[in-house]
């Protein structure tokens, strides 16, 4: 094929279908990942209101809901890195097919593509970037768990 590239409607449709349903996927994968992180943290509260433990021990089960919530935020964004991409990909192959529904949707929502860095989007996944703001929260609150007896001052 010297290096060209199909251009047969039916091969891009193709590729077009398993690039929306990789995307798909990413979606759900993410989804599973915050239920786990958000039963690990609960679990991890939930030790906190244990009457036997002891203030150390309320320290360090702190300090790892704080390690846990880092560990999340970093994965979800590196989910959204991923998702920003799949979206990309099918905004390209879009180009080549008669209609482009997520294209269209996007210009609907308000995303403009990046002239400069070909791939990027001013306003697009607004929902991942309040997503990625819960596992920040919360570790801050952990965060106070854990200094809170060494503020206390009586």
């Amino acid at each position: 094929m010297n290096g060209e590239r199909p251009t047969d409607p039916s091969i891009v449709l193709e590729q077009y279908k398993l690039a929306v349903e990789m995307a798909a996927g990413i979606s759900n994968r993410r989804q599973a990942a915050n239920s786990f992180y958000i039963a690990l943290i609960s679990a991890l509260g939930a030790l906190q209101s244990l009457p036997e433990e002891t203030i150390k021990s309320r320290q360090a089960l702190s300090a790892m809901a704080v390690c846990v919530c880092a560990i999340w935020w970093v994965t979800l964004r590196s989910y959204r890195m991923i998702n920003i991409a799949k979206w990309d990909v099918i905004e390209d192959l879009e180009t080549k097919l008669p209609e482009q529904p997520f294209t269209c949707e996007g210009k609907k929502l308000g995303r403009k593509r990046s002239s400069a860095e070909g791939s990027s989007r001013d306003s697009s996944f607004a929902l991942t970037k309040v997503e990625i703001a819960i596992p920040i929260v919360v570790g801050v609150i952990f965060l106070w768990l854990m200094a809170s007896p060494l503020l206390d001052v009586r």
